[in-house]
């Protein structure tokens, strides 16, 4: 029902209801405070919902339930969770500091992407602006001194003709790449498209990094919480944002429901490498599960943030080489053009174009 919440505001809204309810202001009150504060429309539509259904009588968990689908999955069981434990300050807290640090990997993530299309896009301005509409200024010159145009002119000017006469070769370019695009965006497509970017080198880790610290994350919020942890793994396996992961997660607590413990489950999935499988042992074995699920959530932080470091490291020398040799070539091309008409008009003059 309605459009999906924007995590940022959710993750301010769940402060300002922590510090509301602390501060010993009244469920149904808070929320219609936050509502009224908030920028987000859809939040708003949705905290004012809650607020009636609090007024009539439901819980908070009640009311947040027949919401969930435009809320993240551990929302709505760790609220249920704290409802029942009396601890509701502190899972609120919980669930803020969670959503804030989703607010920052998934900016961290953004940033990372964000460079390489800026260079894409001011790469192919310049491009369209050379090709376009310097280079073929020259073309004129070219026929009145009866001179041969170099190669690089006659391909930079090839590219002028792909772009201006024959437009329809490359409006049918772009339809077929929208037509792939919104394939690939749909929801049936989701599979593929997550397989495509899992097995991208630099991507792929980055996007599974980010997964699988919150998914460790968000369990280790559902147990402190009290959650059971049938529920806990239920309300955290869609948490992961990857098809594939979940797969393997629900068949990790599918072994759990026979009776197969946590660990071994959770080694099968292959999702997990040596370091985190020791913390989930020894978790399991202590009774520290929650606190070895938060250690192995900031081991993959500090890995995605290493990551994400080492993608930008990478890149950024890859789309300067990209761009200047684009550039380059063009250039090149248009430098041709010039010493072409200086040679052509050298030729009829008698003079010698160098001197």
């Amino acid at each position: 029902m309605g459009s999906e919440v924007s995590l940022r505001h959710l993750a301010e809204a769940t402060r300002q209801l922590e510090l509301f309810v602390v501060a010993g202001i009244p469920i149904t009150d808070a929320v219609r405070i936050i509502a009224t504060e908030t920028d987000d429309r859809a939040l708003r539509v949705l905290l004012n919902d809650v607020a009636r259904d609090l007024e009539g009588g439901l819980s908070l968990s009640a009311a947040l339930y027949t919401r969930r689908a435009v809320l993240p999955g551990y929302f709505v069981g760790v609220i249920r969770a704290a409802e029942v434990s009396g601890s509701f300050g502190t899972a609120l807290a919980a669930i803020a500091l969670q959503l804030e640090r989703e607010v920052t990997s998934r900016a961290a993530i953004w940033r990372a992407a964000t460079y390489p299309i800026v260079v894409m896009v001011f790469a192919a301005l310049t491009l369209a602006v050379l090709t376009l509409y310097v280079v073929p200024q020259f073309v004129p010159l070219f026929e009145e001194v009866g001179a041969e145009m170099p190669l690089a002119t006659r391909g930079v000017l090839w590219l002028s003709r792909l772009a201006g006469d024959l437009w329809w070769v490359s409006l049918s370019a772009v339809i077929v790449l929208l037509a792939v695009s919104t394939v690939l965006t749909g929801k049936r497509a989701r599979g593929l498209r997550e397989r495509i970017a899992l097995r991208t080198p630099m991507l792929g880790p980055i996007l599974s990094a980010a997964a699988l610290e919150r998914f460790c994350r968000v369990l280790a919020l559902g147990v402190r919480a009290g959650v059971p942890m049938a529920e806990a793994m239920w309300m955290t396996t869609g948490a992961t944002g990857l098809v594939g992961h979940r797969l393997r997660l629900d068949q990790a607590r599918d072994e759990m429901w026979k009776g197969g413990g946590f660990t071994e489950p959770m080694m099968a999935t292959g999702l997990f490498p040596a370091p985190v499988r020791l913390m989930l042992r020894v978790g399991e074995e202590t009774g520290t599960l929650a606190e070895q699920l938060e250690t192995a959530g900031q081991y993959f932080s500090r890995r995605l943030e290493t990551r994400i470091a080492r993608m930008t490291t990478v890149i950024e020398p890859v789309m300067i080489l990209g761009v200047g040799l684009v550039v380059g070539l063009v250039a090149l091309g248009l430098v041709s053009a010039v010493y072409g008409v200086l040679g052509g008009l050298g030729g009829q003059s008698g003079l010698d174009p160098g001197s």
